[in-house]
């Protein structure tokens, strides 16, 4: 089990960790302004459905709220997409356009999945955490 900061963990506590990584990896790093009653169009209730965003509400309260990114942002979330698509069959191509990174870094992520076929996307695929990254 992966180890969230602030309210992502009461996210997962409300919910799963499967919804609270979803919450980070589409709001991390925003602050987002709630309402008390999430109605289907609503940001949150597209992003994790509308049953666990009511679910959230009623967890962390409405309003205004920051999410942290969590390990989800940055370098390394890139990292972890393009060994996701890389794990999946993709090319180094394909998982340089789908991470947002140069080629030459999803080859290097391409040549440590052969050295150490570690889940490099920990907790996205379904797998445990080992911590990797």
């Amino acid at each position: 089990m992966t180890t969230l900061p602030g309210i992502l963990a009461e996210i997962a506590a409300a919910t799963d960790e499967r919804t609270a990584v979803k919450v980070a990896l589409r709001f991390g790093g925003q602050t987002v302004k709630l309402p008390a009653t999430p109605r289907e169009t609503t940001p949150l209730a597209r992003a994790v459905g509308l049953e666990a965003a009511r679910r959230i509400v009623s967890a962390i309260g409405h309003g205004v709220h920051t999410v942290p990114m969590g390990a989800f942002g940055g370098p390394s979330a890139r990292r972890r997409t393009a060994a996701a698509v890389i794990a999946r069959g993709g090319s180094a191509a394909e998982a340089a356009k789908a991470a947002g990174v140069h080629e030459r870094t999803a080859w290097r992520v391409k040549a440590r999945l052969r050295e150490a076929p570690l889940p490099l996307f920990d907790g996205l695929d379904g797998r445990s955490d080992s911590g990797g990254g």
